[in-house]
């Protein structure tokens, strides 16, 4: 794997819309040329008195995150904006946070932003490390990340978006099934924990996966 550090201005985009969207969204996002996606089957709530009544007050929503250069998320997030119409009521959510390093088959990179940001005020005592790979792996990333110090995480199923990764199979286009996992490590590991996930998983080669990380600035719930 290639070692080198690439400085950059990343930032993760997360959309939220309904199910029947997500197709829109990523060819959105694929055509600004974004690191990849990926797609989360959630909940929204509603309130509204007549479907209370009928008891539907559950909206199936797609969840779909993504990462690249500032400039292709500012793009992305402004045609998406757009096209979707969000800004008329219950079109849809989109928000951006920025990223401090990104593992994938392209190399290693670091924001810029944050290392200047650390430079001068306190880091964080929490980073989030979030891992995509093909379904049936996730329990070998954990087992890397506990290996090198991590103390749990979360599994999530998903479904990739990856612009390569698509396959066709009797004319309809099959995207891979993902296991997303999700880890919250103390800022002195995260460097160790990204390190043992992208060797095992073999980061380096395309489509084996994506690591993000993002500095976590509020956290409750964990015990010291």
């Amino acid at each position: 794997m290639d070692n080198s550090v690439e400085y950059i201005d990343g930032k993760q985009v997360t959309v939220i819309v309904n199910h029947e969207m997500d197709g829109k969204v990523l060819k959105i996002i694929k055509s600004h040329g974004a690191w990849g996606g990926i797609v989360i089957l959630g909940r929204g709530t509603i309130k509204n008195k007549l479907h209370q009544f009928f008891e539907l007050t559950d909206i199936r929503k797609k969840i779909i995150m993504f990462a690249g250069p500032a400039e292709v998320c500012d793009a992305a997030m402004k045609d998406l904006y757009e096209t979707l119409h969000m800004k008329k009521a219950n079109h849809g959510i989109v928000f951006c946070t920025e990223l401090t390093g990104i593992v994938n088959s392209k190399g290693i990179y670091k924001s810029s932003n944050e290392l200047n940001k650390l430079q001068s005020k306190e880091p964080s005592m929490y980073t989030k490390i979030l891992t995509t790979v093909d379904k049936g792996k996730a329990e070998s990333v954990m087992d890397a990340a506990i290996s090198a110090g991590a103390r749990g995480g979360t599994i999530i199923n998903a479904r990739g978006a990856g612009i390569n990764q698509t396959s066709i199979v009797f004319s309809m286009e099959i995207e891979p099934e993902k296991e997303l996992v999700l880890i919250l490590a103390k800022d002195d590991i995260v460097d160790d924990i990204v390190k043992a996930i992208s060797e095992k998983q073999k980061i380096s080669e395309p489509g084996n996966g994506i690591i993000f990380t993002q500095k976590v600035l509020n956290i409750y719930g964990i015990a010291e």
